[in-house]
């Protein structure tokens, strides 16, 4: 599914760490990576499913993204 939040990307390789980590061989690096964007396309994705209460959510959480963005630009 289509996202463009921290927590999302985040929840999405802690849940394929779980399913395909070995406890008897060592993680050296983990790396996700995000593609699939398009200049012309909506930068958010609007789903029929999605409840009120849900959006709201994920407007705090793209609040909070924005907010570490310029954190992160400000000092590295």
């Amino acid at each position: 599914m289509p996202c463009c939040l921290f927590k999302e990307i985040y929840q999405a390789g802690y849940i394929l760490l779980q399913q395909n980590w070995d406890m008897f061989h060592p993680v050296r690096l983990i790396g996700i990576t995000i593609t699939g964007f398009h200049e012309d396309c909506s930068p958010d994705q609007l789903s029929l499913f999605d409840q009120m209460e849900g959006n709201v959510k994920k407007d705090k959480n793209k609040q909070i993204d924005e907010v570490m963005d310029k954190i992160g630009n400000k000092h590295g």
